[in-house]
């Protein structure tokens, strides 16, 4: 094997596990949003609070992105 068919070899690897790995997040992301979605009109339909949500959104809006950790690095944004 040649130098430059190892690289190219390990750059394919790289690749490709990389596509899979994107593939993989973004479905676990999508069913994470999913379940997000699902809390928020349950508490939007049945919450004790409901007459005083829409008053309380942008300050409920700002803890739940204080609170939310990143969970996909730049470098696999798609």
């Amino acid at each position: 094997m040649k130098y430059q068919e190892l690289i190219n070899d390990i750059s394919n690897i790289n690749n490709s596990t990389l596509t899979t790995v994107e593939r993989a997040i973004n479905k676990t992301l999508t069913i994470r949003n999913w379940f997000i979605d699902a809390y928020i009109i349950e508490y939007e339909q049945n919450g004790v609070d409901r007459a005083a949500y829409g008053t309380q959104l942008p300050a409920r809006s700002q803890m739940l992105a204080e609170s939310v950790v990143t969970i996909v690095p730049n470098h696999l944004e798609v």
